[in-house]
C-alpha cells in the first residue's frame, strides 16, 4: 500500500532517520496513485497531500497538480451534491494556483 509506505517514511523522518524524508516525486507518486483509485475521499486527500508538499518547501510541478485535478474529475456517479460541489471548488482552486504559479499543460485542459 502506498500510504503505508509514505506513513512509515514519516515516521523513520520522525525518528531521526537520516534521508528518508519524503520529497516532491515521493508526494507525486502518492498523489498519482490515488488519481487512480476509488478511495471515497481522494480529492480531499489529494488537495492535503498537495497542501503538506508545498508547506514542506517541496514546489509541485505540473504533473503533480495534474494529478490533483484527475482526483476532481473522476467521480462516482451516485455520488453525493455536497461532494460534487466540493469537488469543483478544489478544481476551481487547483487550476487558479496552477496559472499563476505553474505553466498548465495540454493535459491540464483535457482534465
Amino acid at each position: 500500500n502506498a500510504r503505508q509506505l509514505f506513513d512509515s517514511m514519516l515516521e523513520l523522518d520522525s525518528s531521526g532517520v537520516p534521508n528518508i524524508n519524503p520529497n516532491k516525486v515521493t508526494y507525486g507518486s502518492l498523489i498519482n496513485a490515488l488519481s487512480r483509485s476509488s478511495h471515497p475521499n481522494k480529492v480531499e486527500e489529494a488537495k492535503r497531500l498537495y497542501t503538506e508538499m508545498k508547506e514542506k518547501g517541496h514546489e509541485p510541478d505540473i504533473i503533480t497538480a495534474n494529478a490533483v485535478l484527475r482526483c476532481c474529475s473522476v467521480l462516482q456517479e451516485n455520488c453525493p451534491e455536497a461532494v460534487r460541489r466540493t469537488t469543483l471548488q478544489v478544481a476551481m482552486e487547483m487550476f487558479e494556483q496552477i496559472s499563476k504559479k505553474i505553466q498548465p499543460s495540454y493535459h491540464t485542459y483535457l482534465l
